[in-house]
């Protein structure tokens, strides 16, 4: 069974609420651990709703047309959001460091005819860049102290996705008539929102480190969208 075979089995199993166990055993099958990865990495993206009654665990679809729990599913990703940065604040600082830099021309017309030259001509040394170029930059290249740092801000990045995806969801929604556009127009205005006070929470709390933050955001990452059902 792929990726895409286990999520829609759980998909189609959890229209109401169903024991997290029961869902393995019962509906979907197979590997256990490959499961319950695959309950918690939608739960993760709030596709699946979860709720605790004492030890259990319970899992339901979320539908996301019905207005409580499009809210509920967001609600979650924004306290994800908060617990990830708190986590990183709690990294001992500074989180980033560098030991070089780069310097280019930030003119577009010299990028072109830089382009054109072989590439082992491209090549110019600080000294020579600077010389021939009035309008260059330079720039530091960030690196993590530690592999946690990685590890917080993809954890982060899972949550920040899922908002993608929410957006992605709520324009499906409208042109579907399944839900309004003034509903769906409120809804991604709710949802950019939420991860506009994230980054620029992000930015206060790591001030001294948010070159570094912004620079694996903008170089490191690919965002993908997740397969999703609307």
């Amino acid at each position: 069974m792929n990726e895409q075979e286990l999520e829609d089995k759980i998909l189609n199993n959890t229209e109401s609420w169903i024991n997290m166990t029961d869902l393995w055993i019962h509906n979907v099958k197979g590997d256990k651990q490959k499961c319950f990865h695959k309950i918690n990495s939608m739960i993760d993206t709030s596709q699946l709703i979860m709720k605790k009654e004492g030890k259990e665990k319970r899992v339901k679809r979320a539908v996301f047309d019905n207005i409580t729990e499009f809210e509920h599913g967001l609600k979650f990703q924004e306290e994800m959001l908060r617990e990830c940065r708190l986590a990183l604040t709690k990294v001992k600082k500074p989180l980033f460091f560098y030991n070089q830099t780069i310097v280019h021309t930030r003119n577009e017309q010299h990028i072109k005819d830089m382009l054109k030259l072989k590439k082992k001509d491209r090549i110019l040394s600080t000294k020579e860049l600077k010389k021939k170029y009035a309008d260059y930059e330079e720039v530091k290249i960030w690196r993590p102290r530690h592999y946690i740092i990685i590890k917080h801000l993809e954890r982060m990045l899972v949550y920040s996705n899922a908002l993608l995806l929410f957006i992605d969801r709520a324009n499906m929604h409208r042109t579907l008539d399944i839900i309004n556009k003034s509903e769906s127009k409120r809804r991604i205005e709710k949802i950019e929102k939420v991860l506009d006070n994230h980054f620029k929470k992000l930015e206060i709390e790591t001030l001294d480190d948010y070159a570094g933050i912004r620079q694996w955001h903008y170089f490191t990452n690919i965002y993908k969208i997740e397969n999703f059902k609307i």
